[in-house]
């Protein structure tokens, strides 16, 4: 099986949680006294899972994602050009952006997704989780496979960028009867778009809804992914919004995220890692993401995960680049190697600073 490169570069710091209310950003941040008061829970030994499943009310999404102020919530990194969207461009989007009155997708509808790295995936992966049960997948996958895919999800609709670089997508969509919906890029803000159906509205998803509501509540699933295969043929996983929700904010209180933390993200968002811990977990606490559409871009970030495959090197290149920059070199704290053990000599480099060396699938585990 291919190896997928995955990699986080996460600018993290617990300073804001000392700061008064009165001295946090101007973005309301509807989760900050709680993600402070379970951080305290987690550190006096408390299972913060289930601390966190007991406390977290909420009957939308949009319950807790900040809507107001300057603060930034995600940016490219691409050099298009683009300007970083705000938490409140993004709040006013998600909730009634133009492109979702056309496109009716509702809780109960499945809407495939594949579309390559970069903040219109983040953005599209976030809106549509929201409103229905959305299907990430790699569209880099042959057509066959993608046609397989779809049919077994019964998805209802798969988004694909505009241009001719996807045909063998909308090939495999029409193949299956799922209606083809083109995401064009806004001109102006990082992580905008329109979508433009291929299938007139009022196809193959206008009355699924259930109850006339148009967002997920916690019970409902918001994410279908395909495991790997590697014991045999893959599986479809649904996951409940309230589950996706507890874990990325279990990942958001560990590392005590908030909004002075500026995170680089180059994991792959049809993998659960990327998602929950990419998008959600600072999205819930406030943070800036950046997201790339290349792996090869410089970033002074000051935490970072990747697969086996690219440890060594992604790592090595890293302390290099950090060692260099005095200032990203004192801020890195956390550094974690997504699947396995990581090489003695990296964790050995970092120790001295204070930074802790962690791995693990799930979380960030300290490494003895």
């Amino acid at each position: 099986m291919q190896q997928i490169v995955m990699q986080q570069i996460s600018a993290m710091h617990p300073a804001w949680a000392e700061l008064s209310p009165a001295e946090l950003p101007s973005a309301e941040l509807p989760l900050a006294g709680r993600l402070r008061e379970w951080t305290a829970a987690w550190r006096r030994g408390e299972a913060l899972g289930q601390r966190i499943a007991r406390d977290l009310v909420f009957t939308s999404l949009l319950d807790m994602l900040p809507c107001s102020g300057s603060q930034r919530a995600l940016a490219g990194a691409s050099g298009r050009g683009l300007r970083a969207l705000s938490y409140a461009r993004l709040h006013e989007f998600v909730s009634d952006g133009a492109p979702f009155r056309e496109v009716d997708l509702r809780p109960g509808d499945r809407c495939a997704i594949a579309m390559p790295e970069g903040p219109d995936l983040a953005v599209c992966l976030l809106t549509i989780s929201m409103r229905c049960t959305v299907v990430p997948m790699n569209p880099w996958n042959p057509e066959g496979e993608i046609a397989a895919d779809l049919a077994e999800t019964g998805a209802n609709a798969v988004i694909v960028p505009l241009g001719e670089d996807f045909g063998h997508i909308r090939r495999a969509a029409r193949e299956c009867g799922a209606a083809v919906i083109n995401l064009v890029s806004h001109g102006e803000e990082a992580g905008l778009f329109d979508l433009v159906c291929e299938t007139p509205s009022g196809g193959a998803w206008s009355s699924t809804g259930k109850h006339g509501r148009r967002f997920n509540g916690p019970d409902d699933t918001a994410l279908e992914l395909f495991t790997s295969g590697t014991s045999g043929r893959k599986k479809l996983v649904p996951i409940r919004l309230g589950d996706l929700c507890v874990g990325a904010a279990c990942i958001a209180a560990a590392l005590e995220l908030g909004p002075a933390d500026r995170g680089y993200n180059m994991m792959p968002l049809f993998h659960v890692g990327g998602i929950v811990r990419n998008l959600y977990a600072p999205l819930l606490a406030g943070s800036e993401m950046i997201y790339s559409e290349a792996s090869t871009r410089r970033c002074s970030g000051t935490s970072w995960t990747a697969v086996p495959a690219s440890t060594g090197t992604t790592h090595r290149r890293r302390f290099t680049t950090a060692s260099s920059r005095k200032v990203s070199a004192a801020r890195i704290r956390c550094i974690g190697c997504g699947l396995s053990a990581m090489q003695p000599d990296t964790c050995c480099r970092r120790r001295p600073t204070g930074c802790v060396v962690g791995w693990g699938p799930r979380s960030f585990r300290a490494a003895a």
